[in-house]
């Protein structure tokens, strides 16, 4: 099962927790993410990324689709690329460290 094209922009928006003027989008529940907070974060998810300094979200959205595109365990879920970023952007322990909440105001 491959995401939409749609959910992989959301997916990368989130990845980037962008905030602020000129984005053309905010995720504030979501941390901000810096050039090196992005080759971290896909380092923790045990994948060989270092952000190349080009527009955050493109490149997020560019190893999303590459991901997006690769094999999965279960068919039934996306490719096991994409359930490790889903799992590593929605731990617990970083929503708590920041103070932020996994769940939008209702």
């Amino acid at each position: 099962m491959h995401l939409h094209k749609r959910t992989l922009i959301d997916l990368a928006e989130m990845v980037c927790g962008a905030t602020g003027a000129g984005t053309g989008f905010e995720r504030k529940n979501f941390r901000y993410r810096s050039s090196s907070y992005l080759t971290e974060f896909f380092l923790n998810c045990d994948m060989d990324y270092t952000h190349d300094g080009s527009t955050r979200k493109s490149w997020v959205f560019d190893i999303l689709s590459e991901l997006n595109a690769g094999p999965a365990s279960n068919p039934q879920l996306p490719p096991d690329g994409i359930v490790r970023v889903i799992q590593e952007l929605m731990d617990a322990a970083d929503f708590q460290a920041e103070g932020l909440d996994r769940m939008p105001p209702s």
